[in-house]
């Protein structure tokens, strides 16, 4: 029988993100709901196997609000998977009481939270080959057919993406997989001849002085299908924006700008406040974050 997930978010950009990312992964039927309203309406209609939701909650209490999800589903139990930037160390103690599963900060990153998803469900998936199959970009994932890094346009194009997607939060860039139409993607793989030319420390030098300060980027080859990919993980920027350093006019790169990823999957420079005052409050609870922590183990 096919499986349904219920996503609630008051922002309907993650919702369609979530929407996206869980019905290409598990072929599932997923239900959107913008509020506690609707999530109870979907909860007496229909038999949910799994839950996302935000924090955000204007009429109740999120541990009230737990408890009532969990009482609608009696005598079974729904995992639930807290998705927000709003659940700190206190917090999280509780949810963790009220039945959550797993809490995810923002932005998502499509990896952990599968693979999350699958150990939950008892679902063997093989994450690689997963978001191979994705076959849809989103903030977190993008695809390239190949990236020429003899060339100083290649190489700006490329630190274009990990500039954008280190802003944006960390997430995958996989090359190997071709566009061939908008919204068509094919899996082509690299020839074992052009694996070289992604070594690490050789692929590193030659993106790093586009940037500062340096993004971190994990390069692993994966093999699937017989085919070769490269996986390049990207890791968050977490205390202070990535800029560029040396710009590139034909990879459309330029000195002391900010890039980030938007809601289309896009690399692209930040042009609005609003979209600058989300990257502030992005590093200003990470930091938090970091501190409670450092707080704890002291």
């Amino acid at each position: 029988m096919k499986r349904r997930f219920l996503v609630i978010d008051d922002d309907k950009d993650i919702r369609e993100i979530l929407k996206s990312m869980l019905e290409h992964f598990f072929s599932a039927d997923v239900l959107e709901a913008k509020n506690n309203a609707q999530a109870f309406d979907y909860l007496r209609k229909f038999k949910i196997d799994l839950i996302t939701t935000g924090l955000i909650r204007s009429q109740e209490s999120e541990l009230a609000f737990l408890n009532k999800i969990q009482s609608k589903a009696a005598p079974r139990t729904i995992p639930i998977i807290v998705i927000s930037d709003a659940a700190n160390e206190y917090k999280a103690h509780e949810l963790y009481r009220g039945g959550v599963r797993g809490i995810f900060q923002l932005p998502i990153h499509t990896d952990q939270l599968i693979a999350h998803i699958s150990m939950l469900l008892n679902i063997d998936l093989n994450p690689d080959r997963a978001l191979i199959n994705m076959g849809t970009e989103m903030p977190s994932l993008d695809y390239k057919k190949d990236v020429d890094l003899s060339t100083t346009k290649g190489c700006a194009g490329i630190a274009k993406d990990i500039i954008a997607m280190a802003n944006y939060g960390g997430g995958t860039i996989i090359i190997g997989i071709d566009e061939v139409t908008p919204g068509n993607f094919v899996s082509r793989g690299l020839t074992n001849d052009r694996l070289s030319d992604f070594e690490a420390s050789n692929f590193n030098k030659k993106i790093r002085k586009h940037m500062s300060p340096v993004a971190a980027v994990k390069l692993r080859r994966v093999r699937e299908y017989g085919k070769n990919f490269i996986f390049l993980e990207v890791s968050s920027a977490n205390e202070q924006p990535i800029m560029v350093a040396k710009e590139n006019d034909e990879a459309g790169l330029y000195r002391g700008r900010i890039y980030n990823r938007n809601a289309a999957a896009e690399s692209a420079e930040i042009q609005d406040s609003a979209e600058i005052r989300r990257l502030i409050d992005r590093f200003v609870t990470t930091q938090l974050r970091n501190f409670t922590e450092f707080l704890k183990n002291k």
